[in-house]
């Protein structure tokens, strides 16, 4: 067995051994952005949201209802610091977040996709 494969053995035995650890911290955060004018508005808001210490993975439909989704790490943020930073991420377009929903998961997704898409706009 390499030197890295075994490091990684460790790694997933440490995580199976105490999955309760691995996972508390992990919390998904599903919202909708009201107040977009542009595409570019969503990206600068995804781009601020994966700038903020503690969250994983951030992805924002390009789509009304224009939902998204933070995965992030309780104990590095939190849901109030998240909406603020989405609301101020483009000082010229005043955005607002509704529609939280948050949410302690298991374990990192694969994939992640918002909760609120044209086809479940609620």
């Amino acid at each position: 067995m390499s030197p890295s494969s075994l490091f990684l053995s460790i790694g997933l035995v440490g995580l199976l051994a105490n999955p309760a650890m691995a996972a508390e911290s992990l919390r998904r955060l599903d919202f909708k952005l009201e107040g977009v004018s542009c595409a570019r508005c969503i990206i600068n808001t995804r781009d601020a949201l994966r700038g903020v210490k503690g969250v994983k993975r951030c992805e924002i439909s390009l789509k009304k209802p224009y939902g998204g989704v933070v995965i992030y790490e309780t104990g590095k943020t939190t849901v109030e610091a998240l909406c603020k930073r989405a609301e101020t991420a483009d000082p010229k377009v005043p955005l607002k977040v509704i529609g939280q929903k948050d949410k302690s998961i298991d374990a990192m997704p694969v994939a992640v996709f918002p909760l609120y898409t044209p086809l479940n706009p609620d």
